[in-house]
């Protein structure tokens, strides 16, 4: 017999990567449009019905206020860039026991290497010591398949959680930061 998720739960779904990886590449074919790249709470729609309620950070919280804000959120998107300063904000979403799920953009689209770089900050193994999912992800390659894995990713999650609405969103509705 399995559990019923703990209704507590929640997600930090991170890309991480160097300036000009593919971040906001990336979040723009998740959302199936541009975003406007600030902080902000918006509705990530999975079909023309389905979505979820969700926090878009594009960059780190300045101060642990702003991040106090956000980890009241169920499901939070980030873009963390590859430095320490990253680091010390997911270990703030693991003491409040939330499930990471990362992809880390190496090498990024204009990074000058063509292959990964060894993780000299620590990030896999901050990541080993809690629930989560780090994937290494070639971001010179086409963003399809990543952004297809993260969308499902996204969508099995909140479903498991019965944080899936529904409503009808009109072909040519524009998805923005609310």
């Amino acid at each position: 017999m399995t559990e019923a998720p703990n209704p507590q739960e929640n997600l930090l779904i991170g890309i991480l990567g160097n300036e000009g990886a593919g971040k906001t590449y990336t979040w723009n074919r998740i959302f199936q449009g541009k975003i406007k790249t600030q902080a902000g709470y918006t509705q990530l729609f999975f079909n023309d019905c389905e979505y979820v309620n969700v926090v878009l950070l594009d960059q780190l919280p300045t101060d642990r206020e702003a991040t106090e804000q956000f980890t009241q959120e169920r499901i939070v998107l980030c873009s963390l860039p590859y430095r320490q300063s990253s680091q010390r904000f997911m270990q703030y979403f693991i003491e409040r026991r939330y499930h990471l799920y990362l992809h880390w953009l190496n090498p990024g689209y204009f990074d000058s290497s063509q292959t990964p770089i060894f993780d000299t900050l620590g990030f896999i193994t901050q990541c080993t010591t809690t629930r989560s999912v780090i994937g290494i992800r070639n971001g010179k390659l086409p963003a399809k398949n990543r952004v297809k894995e993260m969308r499902t990713f996204i969508y099995d999650w909140a479903k498991a959680r019965n944080l899936i609405r529904r409503k009808a969103r009109s072909r040519n509705q524009i998805v923005r930061i609310l």
